[in-house]
């Protein structure tokens, strides 16, 4: 199987701009720029044009933020979630993003996340029960930030 990842991005600003890069921009454009970025990453089988899993990474200065990791059914547990994220880690390395986080209220989705070597670092109850999802596996939902430190 002829696995690809592939990334579109938009760009505004430098990533490693500094505050007096930020401040002619502002003086030449007229308006603020605030540095970010915009990643849609998948993941598909190339062999039948298959989508594996899709994911987005977005970024201000130096913190990045995972958005929307997304495992197409019948294609979890193959590995597909944790190389969604590692292709992100490594772009985001190359856009001089030092830190990543993630929200997620799912088990599955925090299971993958400590995988890949994030850390809880907030854990707010919902005070729901969603016994009907099989993610959920019912009881008391919370909602988990996951940080994780980039070594560039």
């Amino acid at each position: 199987m002829n696995i690809i990842l592939r990334q579109s991005f938009a760009l505004m600003g430098d990533i490693r701009s500094t505050d007096k890069d930020l401040e002619k921009m502002e003086q030449e454009q007229g308006f603020f720029v605030l540095p970010s970025l915009k990643l849609h990453f998948s993941l598909v089988n190339g062999d039948e044009n298959l989508l594996l899993a899709t994911g987005r990474l977005t970024s201000t200065n130096t913190l990045g933020k995972i958005k929307d990791i997304l495992v197409t059914p019948g294609q979890t547990r193959k590995g597909y979630g944790t190389r969604i994220i590692t292709g992100m880690e490594n772009c985001a390395r190359d856009h001089g993003i030092e830190r990543i986080k993630a929200t997620t209220q799912s088990n599955r989705a925090s299971k993958l996340f400590e995988h890949c070597g994030y850390e809880p670092v907030l854990k707010i109850p919902l005070g729901v029960t969603l016994e009907s999802h099989e993610d959920f596996e019912g009881g008391p939902q919370y909602e988990i930030t996951f940080l994780k430190e980039l070594k560039l």
